[in-house]
């Protein structure tokens, strides 16, 4: 939908209304998001009727309004309610005056025809005429491409209706527009489009769906009180997005670049269905990563940066502004919790990754740590070649069964073997985001666990408590929570995220009183088999090094820090600082009672200011 937006932006807008609903019925919910962007003018086409005789399929109408034998009072109680909405909606109106197919007459009358009007219409049965082909006797296309081509400027975008119900004066609104101007979005008529429940299709061109308000739009659509009753049955319009279609040879040739300072629903939306598909997907390139840092830190200032190839979403980067070694820097937040690649973009699309990568440079100083050494690469590719600091090693294990099919885990006997007689007194649980509660089980072993004396226990904060709370709700069964129970005792856990066929693990802890078994390891093992039977092909152990995790795999990549900038300086300092930092990060960690100062002031000025 944000691509239709950046189609229109700027650009006049005609919307073409063949009757005086057609457009607020099929494009208000657009025209809504459009009216701050650009100029907007409706033009109504067939606005008016005759005092009669009328023919039998007019009567019907006229009589399902509640105008039995007055048309001209029917279309002048139309006009009046088009004048509302249309006030309503903020934009300008032009009537053409053209008659409606249901009353339009021929130029040659005959008496007979007041005997019977069917013979001086040209469309005299709504059924067997009006839904049909264009009458040779009606002049009226050719009448209407004169005034179109007087009124519209030629560098407007025009919105057309598809015709999709088969109605004579949509196919004559159509075609005039199609004789008359290129740059032509078309619009799926409602609510001939939400009962028509086939998918509507147009070769070449591609569909883009618009999510409506659905309070203001019916607001909208109850003006025409002439109308309601007639387009739906129970008198109240069906909750639907509106469909329309842009033309692919014009989109082909447009890539489009965005950046927001809002996460609409629109583009969450978007966003999501990219990440779903995408094979780089991962927690932090997630929306649910930013609606759960939305609702729990005090984010001012953030950004998303978007690139659309062939009107299509190709590329998007979030960046969250904060401030590190005093300088103002674009980053993912929280630090301490976010691994992996920050963008959603496919590395092999060499066009999309150039522009994310280029207006990177023009956002500001961007910092960002645990950046996979591929993805580093990548970047390099498209940028000068970037200063980086290696940061820590990210070990992966492929998950794979034997011809027995059982799950092969290297050295487990050997790493198991404190347990090896009372193995069946442990049991491992998994617990989906639906089931938030388990958390405070999770809670309760963080502030038992060794991480915990020395100061580094993930929940040490209650802004990450809610952060995880949120990120549960929002993954929902993307986001697992893995409890190893001893004798029905929970003394161990593990959070992580499964996206596509790669579990990403998260946070560990277990109790200090049950050390002697090595609950860390047990859970592991117990985890590995249960990704297995999920379908799960890659454990990836995130950031860290351990000997549990090299006597499970050789297959690991390195983790560095970046700076982004186009200021030499800056890059040097933050160069310079860091790796300063992580030296003596290095040395405070072989001090049980330094690191455990260090880690709580780190914490109280990382997240309470």
């Amino acid at each position: 939908m944000n691509d239709l937006i950046s189609h229109a932006n700027k650009k006049p807008c005609y919307f073409i209304s063949p009757h005086l609903d057609d457009v607020v019925l099929s494009c208000s919910g657009l025209i809504m998001k459009l009216t701050d962007k650009t100029n907007i003018t409706v033009v109504n086409i067939f606005t008016q009727a005759h005092s009669g005789p009328y023919t039998l399929s007019a009567k019907k109408y006229l009589k399902s309004s509640g105008h039995k034998n007055d048309a001209n009072n029917l279309y002048l109680s139309r006009l009046q309610e088009d004048e509302s909405a249309l006030n309503s909606l903020n934009v300008k109106k032009i009537n053409l005056d053209f008659t409606d197919a249901l009353f339009r007459k021929k130029i040659k009358q005959s008496i007979w025809g007041k005997i019977t009007p069917e013979l001086e219409h040209i469309y005299p049965t709504y059924r067997w005429n009006i839904l049909g082909n264009i009458s040779k006797s009606d002049p009226t296309l050719q009448e209407i491409k004169d005034h179109l081509k007087k009124i519209i400027p030629k560098d407007s975008l025009i919105f057309v209706p598809l015709n999709i119900a088969g109605h004579v004066d949509h196919l004559i609104v159509r075609e005039a527009c199609e004789s008359l101007f290129d740059n032509i979005v078309y619009y799926s008529e409602f609510p001939y489009s939400y009962r028509n429940k086939k998918c509507i299709e147009k070769e070449n061109y591609r569909k883009c769906e618009v999510l409506i308000n659905y309070n203001q739009k019916n607001k909208l659509v109850s003006c025409y009180k002439s109308q309601v009753s007639g387009l739906f049955s129970s008198g109240i319009m069906p909750k639907h997005n509106e469909l329309y279609f842009e033309n692919l040879v014009q989109l082909n040739q447009q890539i489009s670049i965005n950046i927001y300072s809002k996460l609409s629903s629109e583009i969450e939306f978007e966003w999501r269905e990219m990440w779903k598909k995408s094979p780089y997907a991962n927690y932090v390139n997630a929306p649910e990563w930013l609606l759960s840092l939305i609702e729990n830190f005090d984010i001012k200032d953030y950004k998303i940066i978007t690139v659309r190839k062939k009107g299509k979403l190709t590329a998007l980067a979030v960046v969250v502004k904060t401030q590190k070694i005093g300088l103002k820097v674009y980053t993912m937040l929280p630090e301490d919790f976010s691994l992996g690649i920050p963008f959603l973009v496919n590395p092999d699309d060499k066009v999309s990754f150039k522009m994310l990568s280029e207006q990177l440079l023009e956002v500001g100083n961007i910092f960002f740590e645990n950046i996979p050494e591929q993805f580093i690469q990548d970047l390099n590719s498209n940028l000068r070649k970037q200063n980086i600091i290696e940061q820590a090693f990210n070990f992966l294990l492929p998950l794979i069964k034997d011809k027995s099919n059982q799950v092969v885990i290297p050295n487990r006997k050997k790493l198991m073997h404190k347990i090896q007689n009372i193995e069946k007194e442990f049991t491992l649980k998994s617990f989906t985001g639906d089931k938030p509660n388990i958390l405070n089980v999770v809670l309760k072993i963080d502030n038992e666990s060794q991480k915990k004396t020395r100061g580094y226990n993930t929940f040490s904060n209650k802004k990450i408590i809610k952060f995880y709370q949120s990120l549960a709700k929002h993954f929902n069964n993307n986001f697992l929570i893995n409890i190893l129970y001893y004798k029905n005792r929970a003394i161990a856990y593990e959070i992580g995220f499964i996206i596509g066929t790669t579990y990403f693990g998260n946070q560990l802890a277990f109790s200090d009183k049950y050390k002697q078994y090595e609950p860390g390891k047990v859970l592991l093992f117990k985890l590995i088999e249960n990704l297995v039977s999920m379908g799960v092909e890659i454990l990836d152990f995130g950031s860290g090094d351990s000997s549990v995790k090299r006597s499970l795999t050789k297959d690991f990549i390195i983790l560095y820090q970046i700076i982004i900038t186009k200021n030499i300086i800056i890059e040097k300092y933050f160069i310079v600082i860091y790796s300063l930092k992580n030296y003596f990060y290095n040395l405070l960690f072989q001090s049980n009672l330094l690191y455990s100062t260090y880690r709580t002031f780190a914490r109280i000025f990382t997240y309470e200011h």
